[in-house]
């Protein structure tokens, strides 16, 4: 994603190399929402604690499974103007054509469960970077970040 925003914000096609790869996207509060969840569950006189003492996985609904192409065509619709561009290399080493994230886990034992879907999350992803962009010094950055978990921990 910040490769990304630097070629929209100088005015550059975005460069993608296996636009039809699915990848598990999401908005960075997700995950850390999830750890934050299991940490609650490990802190010292929480019920049951032993029982959490194990790895998780935190990504988005299988649902919001998206290809990089719809990832970077996303993103530039909402950035305004832009394109992106195929730098595909069939020579390139092998990448997995899917990758997800079993979070089914995390969904039953801690009822963890991304809040935001992936349009909601790249549109949040755009307009810190938007901001970012224009200038906005670091409280104006801290504000938007405090409101973007406040509009998170709403949902």
């Amino acid at each position: 994603m910040p490769d990304a925003i630097r070629a929209l914000a100088a005015g550059r096609p975005v460069p993608v190399r296996n636009p039809r790869g699915v990848r598990p996207w999401q908005h960075v509060l997700e995950p850390l929402g999830g750890y934050l969840l299991l940490g609650a569950r490990l802190a010292p006189g929480a019920p049951d604690r032993a029982a959490h003492c194990e790895a998780f996985n935190f990504g988005p609904r299988h649902e919001d499974a998206r290809t990089v192409r719809e990832v970077v065509e996303t993103l530039v619709a909402a950035w305004g103007p832009g394109a992106w561009e195929d730098r595909s290399d069939p020579a390139a080493p092998h990448e997995a054509g899917v990758l997800r994230l079993s979070v089914e886990k995390a969904w039953a034992r801690l009822g963890w469960a991304p809040r935001w879907s992936f349009e909601e999350g790249l549109r949040r992803t755009v307009e810190w970077y938007r901001a970012h962009a224009a200038g906005a010094g670091a409280p104006a950055l801290a504000e938007l970040c405090r409101a973007q978990i406040r509009a998170y921990l709403e949902r």
